[in-house]
């Protein structure tokens, strides 16, 4: 028999007792019962993934109408920051691209990054290479430190096997004041389907965890991140707009 008191939740750091969601595409989904995220179990690996997309080898193509995706970006970048040119922008998981050149015909300096080489291939020969990079977060960190007004993350940690890695380098990155939106699958949103399985977005393993509100937050406040800002969403997902958490002014005689 499992101890399951025994394993950590990715996401909460809790004890993990499961609930189960059911399978699919071989994978097992369950919930944490205490921060509600879904999740493949056994948790995902690099190796796993890797060995996935070897054996599929992807070919990434243009999606049926990249013009409007790209005006649909335009729109968010525009409601979240309303006078965005001249803005550092990065899209920290750049995958076609569009988010990129969303912020680029807003006058802003943009940037993306991806951690998969087939995708940044596919932006670089769209729009350029000098637009794209193909590197984690936690290595562009490195070098970037406190540079960026706006970071955009799409879907990010739904496709992360270090989480925790993932938000400390949106932290690091982020420039004092800026902001950062996050849009991801909610896990344990009220409107999910009944069987959760049939969720057109679950497919591990090109995703393979779907942060609840609960666990998002938890997760960002523990790299000096909290919601400055959420929008209501009837679909499944949680949309924040984030920032450095403010600090505690020192009293007198401190």
């Amino acid at each position: 028999m499992t101890e399951t008191h025994k394993d950590k939740c990715p996401i909460c750091h809790k004890d993990f007792v499961p609930l189960f969601l059911g399978e699919k595409n071989d994978y097992t989904l369950e919930a944490c019962r205490a921060c509600g995220s879904a999740m493949v179990r056994p948790w995902m690996t690099d190796e796993k993934r890797e060995q996935y997309f070897g054996e599929i080898e992807p070919q990434i193509t243009h999606t049926p109408n990249p013009d409007r995706d790209i005006e649909l970006r335009k729109k968010i970048i525009q409601r979240v920051m309303p006078n965005p040119s001249g803005k550092k922008f990065l899209d920290i998981c750049s995958q076609n691209g569009y988010t990129v050149i969303a912020a680029k015909q807003l006058g802003m300096q943009a940037y993306g990054i991806d951690e998969h080489e087939f995708f940044v291939e596919f932006a670089r020969s769209r729009y350029g290479e000098e637009l794209f990079e193909n590197t984690s977060a936690k290595e562009f960190a490195e070098t970037h430190a406190g540079e960026y007004d706006f970071i955009y993350a799409l879907e990010a940690f739904s496709l992360q096997t270090h989480p925790d890695e993932l938000a400390a380098a949106m932290a690091k990155l982020l420039k004092p004041g800026g902001i950062i939106y996050i849009e991801e699958p909610d896990g344990n949103h009220w409107n999910l389907p009944g069987k959760f399985t049939v969720w057109p977005v679950v497919f591990p393993p090109i995703n393979f965890v779907y942060l609840s509100r609960k666990g998002l937050v938890g997760l960002l406040k523990r790299h000096g991140l909290a919601v400055a800002n959420q929008f209501w969403s009837w679909y499944p997902f949680s949309k924040f707009i984030v920032k450095h958490q403010k600090k505690p002014h020192a009293g007198h005689g401190a």
